[in-house]
């Protein structure tokens, strides 16, 4: 682009320095002495704007869901416009801010103020990452736009700030879900660890709140800080008893607690047994030593034993025994004496405890056989466990085989102790026994394994069991549910159709499935199965949600109040109202009428929007029911003032189409329905105006009357547009440019075109005159403004009569002769001429008109018109005869030969076509036998004048050609005078 705008030749440029602000105008200007018209002769010089941020420079580190400020501090002529962009996860948003104006007033009377004005920027924290604000230009009230966001600019930290927005750490224990303890050997330390399952280092370290309950009444517990640099805490337990986490708390988000956020330690004593020695009695010839086990500890069990033969050495063997209970048959396959020595016990935590054994033996009979239900009767492993959720009693299935009935005895291991029971006379194979629980069991629920000792049928055979046990799982503790509360709210606000995750804590075993309802709606009640003890409820109605009751894979279960409801509020969604209702009055259909104003003249309305800003606005508006035109704004502050269009007259409707805000972007395909919808309407009045719609000038002649003509129907010409409310006075003069005659004409005119018309006027001089128009005034009270084309001014022109003139004098011409006249007027002329009764017109647009005669007859000019046909002359003094061109034949042809003896004579008749008396010339050639391809030569020539007949005669004896080569009669000759071909013929 060159540095300065390109320049004509007669034009030069000169600079003015300005130090300060303010309006240059241009009060003169002379070339040489005369006065320059002076265009846009004033300029306004303001400061240039500017923007920036306020406020620290380093970049901010904020939770997920916090709310944080910017400040854009801008400067300049109001009102501003600025822009700015949001980047986030390679996704660009830019925003654009209009109308920023402290104080509208001010421009409206032309006051151009610099000033500052400081923007907040609200700011709803709810998506993770790396958030850029960048400012990339502002633009004055003046026009004057500076690119922020250049190269050299992109990285100065008043133009951007970062925030970097992280997502709350997770806390729980690890490896103590519900029901489980954490357990600690004698004699041994062990510790807990506190994992993150989601953390940012940028949030460390951590602090963590734990909370100890001793098990023992006498212990005394406490709550500590702990400090966790990393993800994962560990720290050392100082005794059996319960461990909660309460809270964490990071350099920049308050932590959230997942379950299990409760950890039980618990002392394991050592492990112990109880051996039984049996022998087998002699009911099938088996013979052996069978050693029932009682346990007491965590199983798995080993327990080591040694066999030794007739004295001899020993050698060791393990059995591992998965319950609490179990029964060892030695049954050696040989005869002698055995010594069978238990020596040491393992139990999943501790290893190798000492023991003592002794020796027997016995040979029994095959006994009846019993297992419980479930179970495949094989094996030491269990396969079936039963559940108890409530009640003193619980019942055990048994299946038993033999011959009824039947003597059972069992055995019920708790922690606390063993108890055998006896269940006589059985008489079905299928049978449940009502086992008592024990009140420490009954109290805080644990586990009690049930095991079958013995089996006695009918026939008094009795048989030692060790089939697998089943464990009776007894809970006392109940699942729960809740909603977890962050800071003590239970409540969460989400965009129109978003889901709102509500977070639960559940306890116990899980599956769980919860039933809740919304708004207190009993006939909405609704079930759900959720799979984790942090999971979430997804919803999408605002409302109070309500959990009403739970139960995990065993138990029904409890809902904890009042941490049983949670609220779910819709963020508002922004909309817009006038913020003066006094702007107009409410028509019926909901418009708002705002008072007419004029063409031209600036109107706008102001309104208030509400929402969280920055806003964006669609809206429409339709001009005398034309085809709508969508328009969209932009608003960082509250109260918009919008220009209204007041460039072109009409009624004009105004709707707000759409809305937008920081959280609910504008979308065009979501309009608001017709009850939001803000409605006006304005009439903008046209302000009169008169233009001649076209700048040809008029044609008239000397003395017409000042009436249309014919012509200007179809050329349009002298018409006169007029704009504004009918009637219009239209003021006239009329200025006779020859004499300077001036008069003054006033017209009442009742439609928007008139055909320029003045019948008292006659042009009485020849020359040009002009029509002007002064003024116009309609029935409005809108100010008079000049058409932007200027046609305010018609010139006609008055001519004198056109003729036509002959340059020669004469009354007969010859076919081919040239016909020239002079033509007197304004071209273009138009010719009427009658030729042989046969009238045309010719339209010259040259003074000197030429044609040639090319046929005989008679030629006469009947009118003659100039400037358009107008002014036309009838014309009875120009006559011509046309003569045709005479003519020669030698003997009825143009040459003659004639073969003849020597010494005779020919006679050579010429035959002459014309009126006489003619002239002609005649010549001999020679033979063409003798020019031998050449041009004959010519031998003689003659001239014969006045002859006065038709027919001439001569006598020769010479050899040759006779041909005649001129003649002329009374009028015209031949050959005739060479003419230009392109000259017009009549």
């Amino acid at each position: 682009m060159d540095k300065y705008p390109p320049l004509q030749k007669t034009q030069r440029i000169r600079w003015i320095k300005i130090s300060k602000p303010g309006t240059i105008k241009l009060e003169t200007v002379q070339d040489g002495k005369m006065d320059v018209k002076l265009r846009d002769a004033s300029v306004t010089i303001v400061k240039c704007p500017t923007a920036r941020f306020t406020g620290p420079e380093e970049e901010k580190i904020r939770c997920r869901g916090d709310k944080d400020k910017l400040y854009m501090e801008t400067f300049g002529v109001p009102p501003l416009k600025l822009e700015w962009q949001h980047d986030l996860g390679g996704k660009r948003e830019v925003t654009t801010v209009e109308s920023l104006n402290p104080d509208p007033e001010e421009r409206a009377h032309n006051i151009y103020p610099s000033k500052q004005i400081t923007i907040p920027l609200a700011l709803d924290l709810d998506t993770l990452g790396q958030h850029i604000y960048s400012l990339n230009s502002i633009t004055d009230g003046i026009g004057n736009k500076v690119e922020l966001f250049s190269v050299g600019n992109r990285h100065k930290p008043e133009y951007t700030r970062s925030i970097a927005v992280l997502k709350p750490a997770e806390f729980a224990f690890q490896g103590c879900r519900a029901g489980e303890t954490v357990n600690l050997l004698h004699g041994h330390d062990t510790s807990l660890t506190i994992n993150a399952g989601y953390h940012d280092e940028r949030d460390g370290p951590w602090k963590l709140m734990v909370q100890y309950t001793p098990e023992a009444a006498k212990a005394k517990g406490w709550t500590r800080e702990l400090i966790s640099p990393e993800r994962r805490h560990k720290f050392k337990v100082e005794g059996p008893g319960e461990y909660r986490l309460l809270g964490a708390r990071g350099n920049i988000c308050n932590g959230d607690i997942l379950s299990p956020e409760v950890c039980r330690v618990v002392e394991v004593p050592q492990p112990k047994v109880e051996i039984e020695w049996k022998k087998l009695h002699e009911c099938s010839g088996d013979v052996g030593v069978t050693a029932n086990l009682v346990l007491h500890g965590t199983p798995p069990f080993r327990i080591y034993y040694t066999t030794s033969h007739n004295k001899g050495p020993e050698t060791t063997n393990s059995t591992v025994i998965d319950g609490s209970r179990g029964e060892i048959t030695l049954q050696p396959e040989r005869s002698g004496s055995y010594v069978y020595n238990f020596v040491s016990l393992s139990d999943k935590n501790y290893k190798n405890i000492p023991l003592s054994g002794q020796v027997i033996s016995q040979t029994v009979h095959p006994l009846a056989s019993a297992m419980f239900s479930g179970t495949s009767g094989r094996g030491s492993g269990r396969e079936t466990t039963v559940q108890s959720c409530s009640g003193d009693v619980v019942e055990v299935p048994v299946e038993l085989k033999g011959t009824a009935p039947w003597n059972l005895e069992l055995q019920v291991v708790g922690p606390s102790g063993t108890e055998t029971i006896q269940e006589t006379g059985i008489k079905t194979d299928q049978h449940s026994i009502k086992i008592k629980l024990p009140k420490d069991i009954d109290r805080d629920g644990g586990t009690l394994l049930v095991d079958l000792i013995s089996v006695e049928d009918a026939n008094g055979c009795k048989r030692t069991l060790a089939v697998p046990g089943v464990p009776v799982k007894v809970r006392r503790v109940k699942p729960t549910v809740k909603f977890y509360a962050k800071d003590g709210a239970r409540s969460v606000q989400v965009l129109y159709g978003e889901q709102a995750h509500l977070p639960l804590r559940l306890t116990g075993d899980g599956p769980w499935v919860v039933s809740w309802r919304y708004n207190s709606r009993a006939e909405r009640v609704r079930r759900q199965r959720f799979t984790s003890a942090n999971d979430v409820l997804s919803v999408t109605e605002a409302g109070v949600y309500e959990l009403l009751e739970v139960r995990d894979e065993q138990c029904p279960g409890t809902v904890i109040v009042p941490e049983h409801t949670y609220i779910v509020e819709h963020v508002p969604v922004p909309h817009v109202r006038l913020a003066l209702e006094s702007d107009g009055t409410q028509a019926r259909n909901g418009s708002w009428i705002r008072p007419p104003v004029c063409v031209s003249k600036e109107d706008f309305i102001d309104l208030r929007l509400k929402g969280g800003p920055p806003f964006q606005v669609m809206y429409s508006a339709t001009r005398n029911k034309e085809r709508p035109e969508n328009h969209q704004f932009s608003s960082i502050q509250e109260i918009y003032r919008l220009p209204l269009q007041t460039g072109k007259s009409g009624r004009i409707s105004y709707d707000i189409v759409a809305i937008g805000d920081s959280r609910y972007p504008l979308d065009e395909r979501k309009a608001l329905r017709e009850s939001q919808i803000l409605k006006w309407e304005q009439q903008v009045l046209a302000r009169p105006t008169a233009y001649f719609k076209t700048d040809t000038q008029l044609s008239y002649c000397l003395n017409d009357a000042f009436l249309p003509r014919s012509e200007f129907e179809l050329s349009q010409d002298g018409l006169m547009i007029l704009e504004g409310k009918a009637p219009f006075f239209v003021d006239f003069s009329i200025q006779n440019m020859a004499s300077s005659e001036v008069r003054n004409e006033t017209m009442k005119i009742t439609s928007h075109e008139w055909q320029v018309k003045f019948p008292d006027y006659v042009f009485t001089t020849v020359g040009s005159y002009i029509v002007n128009i002064n003024s116009v005034r309609d029935s409005s009270s809108c100010e008079e403004i000049v058409n932007e084309t200027g046609r305010r001014q018609l010139w006609v022109e008055v001519a004198e009569t056109a003729m036509i003139v002959p340059y020669e004098r004469r009354s007969d011409v010859c076919v081919g002769d040239l016909l020239q006249f002079q033509l007197e007027g304004v071209q273009p002329w138009t010719i009427t001429y009658r030729f042989n009764d046969k009238v045309q017109k010719t339209i010259q647009k040259t003074p000197k008109y030429t044609t040639v005669a090319n046929a005989p007859g008679e030629f006469s000019v009947v009118s003659i018109a100039h400037q358009q046909a107008q002014c036309q002359t009838t014309i009875s003094d120009v006559r011509l005869t046309v003569h045709d061109i005479p003519s020669a034949r030698v003997h009825h042809g143009t040459r003659f030969e004639e073969s003849i003896r020597e010494g005779e004579q020919a006679e050579i008749v010429f035959t002459l076509i014309g009126e006489p008396p003619f002239t002609f010339t005649y010549q001999r050639t020679e033979l063409a036998q003798y020019a031998r391809g050449r041009k004959p030569k010519v031998l003689e020539t003659h001239t014969v004048a006045g002859i006065t007949s038709k027919e001439h005669s001569i006598f020769s004896s010479a050899e040759g050609t006779w041909t005649v080569t001129f003649i002329a009669d009374k009028w015209c000759r031949y050959p005739p005078a060479k003419t230009d071909p392109t000259i017009e013929s009549i």
